[in-house]
Order: C-alpha cells, then sequence, then structure tokens
C-alpha cells in the first residue's frame, strides 16, 4: 500500500506494508477502539481479499482527494 501526497510542488510517497495493516494484532487493536467488532476469521478474509485484489489490480486507488487548495492524496494498493 502507497499513500501519495502532493502539495504545493512537493511529492510525498509513504510505503505502508500491508501486512501491518491486516494483522492479528490490529484486528484487535481497531476491536478495542472502534464501535465495531470483528472477528479474527472475519479478519483473515478480509486481508485475503486485500491480498488478492493487489495481486489483481497493483494500481488501484483505494481513496483519491482532491482538497480545493489544489493538495492531492490518494491511497494506492
Amino acid at each position: 500500500m502507497k499513500i501519495h501526497v502532493k502539495a504545493d510542488g512537493i511529492t510525498l510517497c509513504i510505503p505502508f506494508p500491508t501486512r501491518l495493516l491486516c494483522n492479528s494484532l490490529a484486528i484487535r487493536i481497531a476491536n478495542r477502539h472502534a464501535d465495531i467488532s470483528i472477528p479474527p476469521r472475519a479478519g483473515r478474509a478480509i486481508y485475503r481479499e486485500i491480498r488478492r485484489l493487489k495481486c489483481q489490480n497493483p494500481d488501484w486507488n483505494l481513496v483519491e482527494l482532491q482538497a480545493a487548495g489544489g493538495e492531492t492524496v490518494w491511497i494506492r494498493l
């Protein structure tokens, strides 16, 4: 996963390992601090689907935002 930020002529690319986002520890932290409850089995299924999507569509944008000031942020698998 990559987070791209483009503002004022500066482009910042932050690589973020997908495995850190979708591991059992992250799911437990999300369950503790969010109003949702994800069972461990469902978390593993979500992780498998994200990895499958990443292999099939490596340049797929999860989020693409453009602010009024011209800043652009996109999160790409």
